[in-house]
């Protein structure tokens, strides 16, 4: 059995999924862990005997707040002054504190304060998931990929590693969350030879990240990611307590909102609410005992709920329109959405995406919590499928593209100019390229220039990288020329152009070394 971890590193909540060559017609299963769930909080609350995992460590968080650490998904591998750890630290219930340049926690057991890493608090949580995985196949498992945001850097992504490595796992690869997704939805799979643009839509808890990935010819390739932190699916549920609040002050004259601890609760029901509301029309949440004994229960229909979260899942979707725009691409461009989050379940979210994305196909019918373990073990089962060792160094999982777009801009006689995209950013290198043009019979010469740059601020930053000149292309013959022009861009960087005209004969050519161009 190989086995796909969304570990400490894609939202709150944990998946396993596991892939048995051969068995169970080849299918991908997520594995439920000990309590039936088939997702896993990524939550570990310390006492002064054991260490609690799970569920069980979320539930009691408001009991034992200071020991119980839920966040280290944003935490690990990163340095204590990073500014996502500093706004961690003002906002959690527990306490982070520098551990040896990096981020940790503070925690007390019999009565001694402890300093506890964010590795170790990884680990724990990897350690349960292998636990589960064993129990439900029955035999050891150890082959597992492991999946992260685009965005995490190079330290993220070795702490992950390391942590995976000492919880008893032979990380076989690390992928990012949109290629899991894409794995799992078997894009390029049936039809690998349709170029596909994907949008990858993650609305989780604490974060919202739009990525673009390409496939072409079953080959994947994450064009941009964008992530906010300034709105999430938490604030959905922040939204609907503020609202019960409100209705528990109006009912019984009492303000619960500076009270921690009824807040927490009411926070809680609020949180499940929200999850009922998401498949069924209406929800009842009730809290016994919310404020100074008196219980508080309210019915809220699945209108009410929409109309409360409108202003946060606007701010949400922001985000999709941002990124299209800094890559000069339109809804038009986009065939699949993928929604992967547990926020994306709710009916609203799903029918703003359809409505930005009339001509696009939206993909939910794996569960948003699974789709990236489910894409994860895919990749497991693949990989540890082949005969002999699997070695990969992180050079070989990297394929060298362009930094930038190359235009072609071609001046005629009078003096106007027309661009003309010929490597989009992000290209594969090395390529090679073939592009046609017209020249009116009457014409006799033919400037084109080879610049580099963005369309979204091309008068600003743009690199000229050469220029080509084809003089005396009058001919007797009563017919337009046609001007090819041929494009080597090698795999050092240098970058070839040939650029010959039909009628005339006229040929010219340029060589650009990588010192000159910048990709």
């Amino acid at each position: 059995m190989a086995i796909g971890l969304v570990a400490t590193v894609s939202g709150p909540i944990l998946a396993t999924a596991s892939m048995p060559l051969g068995k169970r017609d080849g299918k991908t299963e997520v594995v439920a862990n000990d309590a039936g769930d088939r997702t896993t909080p990524t939550a570990v609350a310390f006492r002064d005997n054991e260490k609690i995992v799970g569920l069980a460590a979320k539930q009691g968080k408001m009991r034992n707040p200071v020991n119980t650490i839920f966040q280290v998904k944003h935490i690990i591998g990163r340095k204590f002054e990073d500014e996502v750890i500093q706004g961690l630290k003002r906002q959690s219930p527990f306490k982070v504190v520098e551990s040896k340049g990096l981020a940790g926690f503070e925690i007390e057991l019999n009565n001694k304060k402890n300093i506890v890493s964010s590795m170790e608090v990884a680990v724990h949580v990897l350690r349960k998931l292998k636990e589960i995985a064993v129990h439900q196949g029955g035999k050891d498992v150890k082959d597992t990929v492991l999946t992260c945001p685009v965005e995490f850097s190079d330290e993220q992504r070795e702490a992950i590693r390391k942590a995976a490595e000492s919880a008893g796992f032979n990380v076989l690869r690390l992928i990012s969350d949109p290629s899991a997704a894409v794995l799992a939805y078997e894009i390029g799979v049936t039809k690998p030879h349709d170029p596909c643009n994907a949008l990858v839509y993650r609305l989780g808890g604490s974060s919202v990240s739009v990525s673009l990935v390409n496939i072409t010819n079953g080959l994947q390739r994450v064009v941009t990611s964008n992530t906010s932190r300034e709105c999430a699916g938490n604030d959905f549920t922040q939204a609907l307590a503020e609202s019960c609040a409100t209705d528990f002050k109006r009912q019984w004259r009492m303000d619960i909102t500076d009270n921690k601890r009824a807040m927490g609760k009411l926070y809680n029901a609020c949180e499940t609410g929200k999850h009922v509301l998401s498949t069924i029309n209406s929800a009842s949440i009730s809290v016994d005992s919310l404020y100074e004994g008196v219980d508080f229960h309210s019915n809220v229909s699945r209108a009410k709920f929409e109309s409360i979260i409108n202003v946060p899942l606007q701010r949400c979707l922001q985000v999709i329109q941002t990124t299209l725009q800094e890559n000069g691409m339109s809804a038009a461009d986009i065939h699949k959405v993928i929604v992967i989050g547990g926020s994306t379940r709710i009916p609203k979210l799903q029918n703003l995406l359809k409505d930005r994305f009339p001509e696009s196909e939206l993909l939910s019918s794996i569960s948003p919590d699974e789709v990236v373990a489910i894409g994860a073990a895919v990749q497991a089962a693949l990989l540890s499928s082949r005969e002999g060792s699997l070695s990969c160094s992180p050079s070989d999982l990297q394929t060298p593209c362009t930094a930038k777009s190359i235009f072609i801009k071609v001046v005629d006689e009078a003096g106007s100019s027309l661009l003309h995209p010929i490597v989009p950013k992000h290209s594969y290198i090395p390529l090679r390229q073939q592009h046609y043009f017209t020249v009116p019979k009457d014409q006799d010469s033919l400037s084109l220039q080879l610049v580099e740059g963005e369309p979204t601020s091309f008068l600003d930053e743009t690199t000229k990288l050469g220029k080509i000149i084809l003089r005396d292309l009058v001919s007797e013959e009563p017919q337009e020329g046609k001007v090819t022009l041929d494009l080597h861009l090698k795999r050092d960087g240098t970058l070839e152009v040939t650029c010959s005209e039909s009628v005339s004969g006229s040929m010219d050519s340029l060589v650009i070394s990588p010192s000159i161009k910048n990709t």
